[in-house]
């Protein structure tokens, strides 16, 4: 295993010694995203091999496809977005999924009903409208599909919540002050 203090610096260390505090669901969860991390790092190698196996047989020279590549990744090109693309979703999983651990933690998952809830201020996909107001055990919900477990068509940019109380409107509608609006919400 490598010395993530000589990698990441001294600094790190403080981070090193937090791990051994976490829950198992913490512990589940993080592993989850590395895991995550280091497959979506797989696809992005094989997305540029595969662009300079196409770029090679279309007659450029390997230095050339290389060059093209670096390029592409600095100046926001195809493989540029993806990287990004990927880093973003996991950054957003890691915050709604701790948030969502945070919640379950204060109930009794065992006991009682839970109501989808959807939130308003960005767009939701059609799979979450349709739960909107469905009621049942957590574990009813949890063989449907959790919010943001990557069951629906938003994945990991769900912001629904289950209200285990069942007195939060099934719509929750998020004034913003500045009028500003995800696209398409």
């Amino acid at each position: 295993m490598p010395d993530f203090t000589d990698i990441f610096g001294e600094d790190f260390e403080v981070i090193l010694e937090q791990l051994d505090n976490l829950s198992p669901e913490q512990e589940i969860l993080l592993l989850g995203i590395i895991e995550k991390a280091a497959v979506q790092a797989e696809i992005i190698e094989l997305q540029i091999q595969q662009e300079l196996a196409t770029m090679i047989s279309n007659g450029m020279s390997q230095k050339g496809a290389e060059m093209a590549i670096k390029v592409d990744l600095k100046k926001g090109g195809t493989l540029h977005g993806l990287v990004q693309n990927y880093i973003k979703s996991s950054i957003i999983e890691g915050v709604n999924q701790s948030s969502r651990l945070g919640q379950y933690e204060q109930y009794d998952l065992d006991v009682g009903t839970f109501k989808w809830v959807t939130v308003s201020g960005h767009r939701i996909c059609e799979d979450c409208e349709s739960r909107a107001g469905d009621t049942g055990t957590f574990n009813y919900h949890a063989d449907k599909g959790l919010p943001g477990a990557g069951w629906s068509i938003c994945k990991q940019y769900c912001y629904c919540v289950l209200d285990p109380t069942g007195d939060i409107s099934q719509n929750i509608t998020v004034p913003t002050e500045s009028g500003i609006r995800e696209k398409g919400a």
